[in-house]
């Protein structure tokens, strides 16, 4: 199913997971894609010029990997609870998904890479970087005013 920039195919890959473990019905595409698009208004307000702007394409690329790891982190913040921890035949019983909030930071980097590459792409880490910097120093009395 269709998400802002991504889809729920996407979204398992990046987890590692089968639509027979993850079905579309346990996802909420509408409360995924208003966080997402609040989230993006914070750092990208132009995100929807980037995507239909054609002659960036690997920007466009870098934004759905960043979309797709950014709802696979809330995935495995918020859906661990509804994944089947334990399978079994009745005789054999096996654990799974120990902890698939350990994928968090990888999704974490994954978001990290794909924003960077979309900031470099538009030129706003080049015009970041030669933004002037003003020092600010620490003021003090030039005399003790309890020894003089």
């Amino acid at each position: 199913m269709e998400l802002l920039y991504t889809d729920t195919a996407q979204i398992r890959s990046a987890l590692l997971l089968s639509e027979e473990d993850l079905p579309d019905l346990l996802f909420n595409q509408e409360m995924y894609e208003r966080d997402l698009m609040l989230h993006l208004a914070g750092w990208l307000p132009d995100h929807l010029s980037v995507m239909q702007d054609s002659s960036s394409p690997q920007v466009a690329q870098a934004l759905i990997s960043y979309c797709t790891y950014w709802c696979a982190a809330k995935v495995a913040q918020t859906l661990v609870v509804s994944l089947p921890q334990q399978v079994g035949d009745g005789k054999n019983t096996i654990q799974r998904y120990p902890d698939l909030e350990a994928l968090v930071p990888a999704m974490m980097g994954g978001m990290a890479e794909a924003r960077q590459a979309v900031l470099s792409g538009l030129g706003l880490l080049a015009s970041a970087a030669t933004r002037q910097v003003t020092l600010f120093g620490v003021a003090g009395l030039a005399v003790d005013p309890v020894t003089g």
